[in-house]
């Protein structure tokens, strides 16, 4: 309630919140946590320290206000594709995107997953058609589609973004530069300047992960992802979570069931 902070600082605080109540982030300050954090309010002087009445009486108001209903964007978008990174023989069986697919085919969403040519350098002369034909199922799919590109993957979702409509595209671990590793280099991603406009413009959203302790990516070359797509962006930065290579991913699971409007 009237959190004069941005998001990142928002992530950060929720965080000690639960930590204070004993909940996980995951799951939510339970009830009996909220009624600590209202009659208590926090050992660690957090924003939330005190609550008025007029601000519990709001809050009640705007709860018992019936649900929006899905928005335009939310009801075209159908299904997801998952863009791996290089490296990645199979797909299914590496880092977290078979537990992705998993998920969102529990919930009957339609999942665009498959070995991907080339896959230890990701040309993006054959990645961004595979994409297209065979992972969306065409142009016209494409608009109705979640890109998720984790590392190369990322590359290739913002590179896809200059020239095809998009649903929205989710970014996990991304960059901008080849970084001096030659075989980034040859993939083709790097090879001309991005066209950010371009991206914001084709792209029904844009959503960037991005961890402080990538063993790959230089902070400040996520940022850069960040800055270029900037004020678009929606920005997620964590720490301690590496090249995002782990499953579970439910972070990433909340920004495709918002976008998609289903539960997961």
């Amino acid at each position: 309630m009237c959190f004069a902070g941005d998001a990142d600082a928002w992530s950060k605080e929720f965080l000690e919140l639960c930590r204070e109540v004993g909940a996980a982030a995951s799951a939510g300050i339970p009830l009996d946590g909220f009624r600590r954090l209202v009659d208590c309010g926090t050992q660690s002087l957090l924003f939330c320290s005190d609550c008025a009445d007029d601000d519990l009486r709001e809050l009640i108001v705007s709860l018992q206000r019936p649900a929006p209903e899905p928005s335009a964007v939310a009801a075209r978008l159908k299904r997801v594709v998952i863009v791996p990174g290089n490296g990645c023989t199979n797909v299914r069986r590496s880092n977290w995107y078979g537990w992705l697919a998993g998920q969102l085919e529990a919930a009957g969403v339609e999942v665009g997953i498959r070995n991907m040519p080339d896959p230890m350098t990701a040309r993006e002369s054959l990645w961004l058609p595979f994409i297209v034909r065979e992972l969306a199922g065409g142009e016209k799919r494409l608009r109705e589609t979640i890109v998720v590109g984790h590392s190369s993957g990322a590359t290739a979702s913002m590179r896809l973004a200059e020239t095809h409509r998009v649903g929205g595209i989710v970014l996990v671990a991304a960059y901008t530069s080849d970084l001096g590793d030659l075989n980034e280099r040859a993939s083709g991603y790097f090879s001309r300047p991005w066209q950010w406009e371009k991206q914001k413009e084709n792209a029904g959203f844009i959503v960037q992960f991005a961890s402080t302790d990538d063993p790959f990516l230089p902070l400040e070359e996520q940022r850069k992802v960040r800055d270029g797509l900037a004020p678009v962006i929606e920005y997620l930065e964590f720490d301690k979570r590496s090249h995002f290579f782990s499953a579970p991913f439910w972070e990433l699971v909340e920004v495709l069931e918002r976008e998609l409007g289903v539960a997961i």
